[in-house]
């Protein structure tokens, strides 16, 4: 007896050795923190004319197609002046003093935010660096540098001659904080680029928590009726600059959120832009993207300015209430940022002529594909089908909701009611079902009906022309035991809510943690290996497209995450095709579909916060999209017509079993209840949209309240009417709830 206690106490005893050496295999960081509610301290002037400048102060550095690129040797301030016909527009990194407004001491090319001998310090380039004279501008290619000496200690700076070394800037600093930041402006091809990469050159211990960098290009205390800014809100979102309606500023993160971080909206793509008048800026970050957050003002009651412009986080960090820390840890950075701005002017001046714009400059760096979607005789309709899931409570069992056969079975039934072409996402179908197992691990299930079950629905799918998508996760893990920690020794972990979890069904929460990308590549290499065997359809990836992270373990920062899994993930598509959850544009370039792409802006619309199909516009024709759980929506009229709108793929969800046998349950799920609204679906939305699934989106605009038109570059016109009154518009006549086409 002792003997087997003995060993149950070893057991027990290895098991505690083994979870503690996982959880340690982020590796040791040096985490600093302050006090959260300490009183920050900012440095600035209440000289205004350091934060704006004057047109006829800038003198021409260099010229590309219609653009002149500007610089004031005054203010710093670049420019570019685009000329369209006898007119011509001013685009300035900082405000243009215009007659009758008085210009406020808040704008500046670069904003820094600093820890600094246990305190956090705002410092910007205007009144840290110009007004001390740590300015210093040359020539470059095409364009020019200016570098800017940022301090809290103006004095450190009259010590030294602008052509010091950075060694003899480190003496002169003696401690202060000290920040080289290089800027670089530059015309190529008709656009005008913007690089920007620093140093520190003060305090050793210094952290740089981000900066903002031309966040005040084209920015304006007054507008005109038309005027707004994009912002890449979910969908997209235009904000209303002329309209006298208050919007509170707003925080975007590209990508997601990092670990720790403070909630923020977020975004799939690191792009924005600015309408003034007749003319239109672009803008799309191609290097840093990961680090950038997009911020948007609009100035209310004449307090602020109309702008909008990234910030940089160079720091990983994180707010804790209860212990009232914040911690932080600086990333190491490798590489500049750049961000390219294109310019519209006319009828291009608009949302969907600056998502164009974007859509070739990302396919001009390489972030998304050249291809366009191959267009089959059958438009088609996804249909995710869940497998296994669990139940909730601690001795919750499993439940196979569709196993193999019976998946066979929706598509045979899918086919006989005339749906001829599917993309079959089957959730739940490898081991650990919903709740996965990591990739690595996820094998066939034997409980589904096995490996000869699974092969012989993908010969059945294969022979329908249908295609299958396995849901797998490659980076993230039921498991915590090789779990990323956050700054505060927690494991990350997020929580995936489904289909069934979202409609208050009694669903073990499905709790992911994130185990990085280190092993990203063996773990590629293992699917295939494993699929390859079943010839399997498809993957569809439910978590590298869902957010960016940083492994400060690793040394990982967010950039080189995704580029690893841009990188890694590559190999997957060679032989199959992926459909991708979630839409982060770093993942999407080898994507053949979306599943999950936002179809609405996050933060609540209003008359002068409103959703725009930003997102769609870029991606529409390069590769597809669907709009999920159509017959789980509260209205499902209005998600068919936001398809149609869209251009998207309609999308519904499926179990060949009851989870409770409910009768709520088989309404929302069984193939019974929804056949007939999915063949309605399929046909009345294929019928508009099939031929048009490779053509890009060239305009979409409201025709009136309610009733929207988007235009395809094959001169088509499709009218979709949200209201319950019969409209007619340029002698077409759309029906209530309805849509129409026009060539």
């Amino acid at each position: 007896m002792k003997r087997i206690i003995k060993s149950i106490f070893l057991i027990i005893v290895c098991f505690i050795l083994l979870t503690a050496c996982f959880g340690c295999s982020v590796g040791k960081v040096d985490v600093g923190s302050i006090p959260l509610s300490a009183e920050p301290v900012k440095l600035q002037s209440s000289d205004t004319s350091l934060h704006s400048c004057i047109a006829d102060n800038m003198t021409e550095v260099s010229n590309s197609g219609l653009i002149t690129l500007l610089y004031d040797q005054i203010s710093s301030a670049v420019g570019v002046r685009v000329t369209n016909g006898e007119e011509s527009k001013i685009w300035s990194s900082l405000p243009l003093i215009t007659e009758g407004v008085e210009p406020d001491s808040e704008a500046a090319v670069l904003s820094l935010e600093v820890i600094h001998t246990g305190k956090k310090y705002f410092l910007n380039s205007q009144d840290n660096s110009l007004l001390y004279g740590g300015v210093h501008t040359s020539n470059s290619k095409n364009g020019f540098e200016v570098v800017y000496f940022i301090t809290d200690n103006g004095e450190c700076l009259k010590q030294i001659k602008p052509d010091s070394t950075d060694d003899e800037y480190k003496s002169a600093a003696n401690g202060s904080i000290l920040f080289k930041v290089i800027t670089t402006y530059f015309l190529r091809d008709g656009c005008f680029y913007a690089d920007m990469k620093w140093v520190n050159l003060g305090n050793e211990d210094d952290v740089l928590i981000n900066i903002g960098f031309l966040e005040y290009f084209g920015a304006a205390k007054t507008a005109a009726e038309g005027d707004y800014i994009v912002v890449p809100d979910g969908s997209g979102a235009v904000i209303d600059t002329a309209s006298e309606e208050e919007v509170p500023p707003v925080s975007i993160a590209v990508y997601g959120n990092d670990i720790g971080s403070t909630a923020q909206l977020s975004s799939v793509v690191a792009a924005y832009g600015m309408k003034n008048g007749n003319e239109a800026f672009a803008a799309v970050i191609e290097k840093g993207d990961a680090f950038a957050s997009i911020s948007a003002n609009k100035a209310n009651g004449g307090v602020g300015y109309n702008r909008v412009g990234p910030v940089f986080s160079f720091a990983l960090t994180e707010s804790d209430k209860e212990t009232d820390e914040f911690r932080f840890v600086q990333s190491k950075v490798n590489d500049s940022v750049l961000i390219g701005f294109r310019f519209l002017s006319g009828t291009n001046a608009t949302y969907a002529g600056m998502a164009a714009a974007c859509r070739e400059q990302l396919i001009r760096n390489y972030t998304l594909s050249t291809r366009s979607v191959n267009v089959t005789e059958y438009m088609p309709l996804m249909v995710n089908v869940i497998g296994k899931v669990k139940k909730s409570g601690f001795l919750g069992f499993d439940k196979e909701l569709t196993d193999y056969n019976e998946a066979i079975d929706i598509l045979g039934r899918l086919k006989s009611k005339g749906i001829d072409n599917v993309y079959l996402r089957y959730s739940g179908a490898l081991a650990g079902g919903v709740n996965s197992r990591h990739a690595a691990d996820a094998a066939v299930l034997t409980s589904m009906g096995g490996k000869s079950a699974i092969r012989e629905l993908d010969k059945y799918a294969s022979g329908l022309n249908f295609s299958v998508f396995y849901d797998i996760d490659l980076i993230s893990d039921r498991s915590s035991l090789s779990a990323l920690k956050n700054l505060g020794g927690s494991k990350h972990s997020v929580v995936f809510s489904g289909p069934l979890d979202d409609n208050s069904f009694d669903v073990a929460e499905n709790r992911r943690y994130f185990t990085g990308v280190s092993s990203l590549e063996n773990t590629v290499l293992s699917v295939l290996e494993r699929f390859d065997s079943l010839d399997s359809s498809g993957y569809c990836l439910t978590d590298v497209g869902y957010c960016a992270f940083t492994e400060s373990g690793n040394s990982l920062n967010r950039q080189d995450v995704v580029t690893a899994v841009a990188k890694k993930t590559a190999p997957l598509s060679t032989e199959s095709p992926i459909m991708l959850r979630g839409g982060n544009f770093y993942a999407v370039k080898n994507a053949d579909v979306i599943s999950g792409l936002p179809m609405d802006c996050s933060r609540t619309a209003t008359q002068s916060y409103i959703s725009v199909p930003f997102v769609q516009i870029i991606l529409h024709g390069i590769v597809e999209f669907t709009y999920d759980e159509i017959n789980l929506s509260s209205n499902d009229k209005i998600d068919l017509l936001r398809c149609v709108e869209y251009g998207a793929v309609p999308g519904y969800v499926l179990t060949n079993d009851s989870f409770d046998d409910s009768d709520r349950y088989a309404e929302l799920f069984s193939v019974e209840e929804n056949l007939n609204s999915m063949y309605d679906s399929y046909s009345s939305v294929g019928a508009v949209l099939n031929d048009l699934r490779g053509s890009r989106i060239t305009d979409h605009y409201a025709v009136m309240s309610g009733v929207y038109c988007t235009e395809y570059e094959s001169t088509t016109r499709i009218y979709v009417n949200y209201t319950d009154t019969t409209v007619t518009v340029s002698g077409v006549t759309i029906e209530p709830m309805s849509f129409f086409r026009v060539n």
